[in-house]
C-alpha cells in the first residue's frame, strides 16, 4: 500500500478554495473573542491564539462559540448576527465546543457545551439556562457529539481517547484513538483513528465502535504515517471520510497541512494544501447541508477574521508516490 508521509512529494498545483464568508474577530469590542500572543495575558490559556473554537450549521443559521466570552452567536447566512445566547456564569468558562440538542423534527432545543473549568460539561436550553452539568475525568477536551438516546461522545486530545457519557454525567465506557477527532455515523456508530503496530511498523486504520454491541472493527488501513500527525475531520456520505495530514515540501522545505476525501476502502481520491489551522479551531472542516467549508483564522488589513470558504469538491487527485 501506498503511505502518505511527511517526506511526499505531490505532482499537483495547490487549489484555493472560493471565499464564502469571513466572521470578524476582535481582542475587545463587537466581534468573535479573540486573544492571540501579543494580546493575551502571559501564560494564557493552553495555546495561542485562542478564539472561537467550533462553528455549527442549523437549517440556514450559522451557530459559533465565542469561547473567551462564554457565549454561543448566531448568524445568518450572510454573517450578520442575529442572536447572543450568554450562558450563566459563562465568563469563567472556556468553551471548547458545544454539540445542539434536536428534537424529533429536527429543531434545535438546547446545546451541550464543553470547557475547561469545573464543571467541564454543561447542558443549557435555548435561553441559556443551565438544565444539568456534570465533571470529567478527561484531561484537554477537544470535541463533543451527540448520540441517540441524548448520550454524549467526549474527544480527550490530551489523553489521545475519547469516552462516551449518560445525560447524569456517567460514564459508559472510554475508548483510546489518536488524532483531534471522531466521527458519528446516522445510526450512532463511532469512527476514529487507530495505531497498531504490526511486524516493525506502526500502521494507522480507520475503526468504527459499532453503537449497538459495542463492538470495534477496522474499517480499513490508512495510507499515511504516524508522524504525519493525522487527524479525522470529518465523516462523510457512503463510508467517506476527511482526513488532515501534515507534510514537507521537499522543494521549499516547508510544511503544509493536506485535507484529503479517503474511501471506505482505504484509498486516497483527492487532496489539497492548505494552511495550517489555527490552535483555537477545533473543527477546521464543517458542512452546511449541501457543501464543506473550510474554516481559517486570517490576519487582513489590521483585522483578525474567522474566514469560511469552500472546501471544493474537485481536490487535487491525489498523485504521491512512496
Amino acid at each position: 500500500m501506498k503511505k502518505i508521509i511527511i517526506s511526499a512529494v505531490f505532482a499537483a498545483m495547490a487549489t484555493f478554495p472560493v471565499l464564502a464568508l469571513d466572521l470578524n474577530l476582535s481582542v475587545k469590542g463587537e466581534g468573535l473573542s479573540v486573544l492571540t500572543a501579543k494580546e493575551a495575558p502571559e501564560g494564557f490559556g493552553r495555546g495561542l491564539p485562542m478564539g472561537p473554537a467550533s462553528l455549527h450549521y442549523s437549517g440556514a443559521s450559522l451557530w459559533a462559540v465565542d469561547s473567551i466570552a462564554g457565549r454561543l452567536v448566531e448568524f445568518n447566512s450572510e454573517g450578520k448576527e442575529v442572536a447572543s445566547l450568554t450562558v450563566k456564569d459563562g465568563d469563567k468558562l472556556v468553551i471548547s465546543d458545544f454539540a445542539m440538542i434536536a428534537d424529533e423534527a429536527g429543531k434545535n432545543k438546547g446545546f451541550w457545551l464543553v470547557g475547561s473549568e469545573k464543571p467541564e460539561v454543561i447542558k443549557i436550553d435555548n435561553t441559556g439556562n443551565i438544565l444539568a452539568s456534570f465533571a470529567t475525568d478527561l484531561s484537554i477536551q477537544t470535541r463533543v457529539e451527540m448520540l441517540p438516546g441524548g448520550r454524549l461522545a467526549i474527544f480527550d486530545q490530551g489523553m489521545s481517547a475519547f469516552a462516551v457519557y449518560d445525560e447524569t454525567g456517567k460514564m459508559l465506557f472510554k475508548q483510546s484513538g489518536i488524532g483531534s477527532g471522531i466521527a458519528i455515523e446516522k445510526n450512532g456508530d463511532i469512527l476514529f483513528l487507530s495505531l497498531e503496530e504490526v511486524g516493525l511498523e506502526d500502521k494507522l486504520f480507520l475503526c468504527r465502535r459499532t453503537d449497538a454491541d459495542g463492538k470495534i472493527s477496522k474499517v480499513c488501513e490508512l495510507p499515511f504515517a504516524p508522524e504525519s500527525n493525522p487527524a479525522l475531520l470529518l465523516g462523510l456520505e457512503n463510508g467517506q471520510v476527511l482526513v488532515g495530514f501534515h507534510s514537507l515540501d521537499e522543494e521549499s522545505d516547508e510544511a503544509t497541512y493536506n485535507i484529503c476525501r479517503v474511501a471506505a476502502d482505504g484509498n486516497v481520491s483527492a487532496t489539497m494544501n492548505t494552511g495550517f489551522p489555527a490552535a483555537f479551531i477545533s473543527r477546521p472542516v464543517i458542512s452546511d447541508g449541501d457543501k464543506l467549508l473550510l474554516v481559517s483564522f486570517v490576519e487582513e488589513n489590521g483585522q483578525y477574521l474567522l474566514r469560511l470558504s469552500d472546501l471544493v469538491e474537485e481536490l487535487i487527485e491525489e498523485a504521491a508516490e512512496g
